[in-house]
């Protein structure tokens, strides 16, 4: 069975123009492993991320520019982590307390990752786990900051969006340069 999702990724002016000409770039880290981040059927969070990334380049800050994309993707590529009861998400803890276990084992005793570095820690499980499971495509409830919440240092565990991170660009069937974000 295959899942029609609808992404949305905002970023300046120029880099939308370069993507729409080529195609996307894989991020090399993130919470979610290498790929490409889309935020599922919420341009508004697109947006709020890169009015935060760009927040000091006034250029590219008064150019945010999001580009609406169709991805498709078969059930069996997809690692979905929003059931915590699922397979995925046991594979994924598996795979994560492995890498713990690991770096116990060569004398890194006591784990000190600050909170920004957690998200990385995740994504190295999910790519570890992807040399395994060859997954397209994952799929995660998570929070991204207003910019409200940045300005005023706070966080929440309550998701806010679904965020998309594209493994294998193939499943990117389409890109379109939004005209206008409609508030949500």
């Amino acid at each position: 069975m295959e899942f029609v999702f609808t992404g949305y990724h905002a970023t300046s002016r120029d880099r939308a123009e370069a993507i729409m000409r080529r195609n996307f770039k894989k991020s090399k880290s993130g919470w979610l492993g290498e790929g490409v981040y889309f935020f599922e059927d919420n341009p508004k969070l697109a947006v709020e991320w890169a009015r935060y990334k760009y927040r000091n380049d006034e250029n590219a800050l008064s150019a945010v520019t999001v580009i609406q994309s169709e991805i498709r993707c078969h059930k069996e590529k997809i690692l979905d982590l929003t059931n915590p009861q699922s397979e995925d998400v046991s594979d994924f803890h598996r795979v994560r307390q492995n890498i713990i276990i690991h770096l116990r084992k060569f004398g890194k005793k006591d784990i000190d990752i600050e909170e920004t570095s957690w998200a990385c820690f995740d994504g190295m499980a999910i790519d570890l786990l992807r040399t395994k499971r060859n997954f397209s495509l994952v799929r995660h409830y998570t929070f991204t900051p207003t910019l409200l919440d940045r300005a005023s240092l706070t966080y929440s565990r309550v998701p806010n969006g679904i965020e998309l991170c594209v493994k294998d660009l193939s499943c990117i069937v389409s890109k379109s340069l939004m005209e206008k974000v409609v508030e949500r």
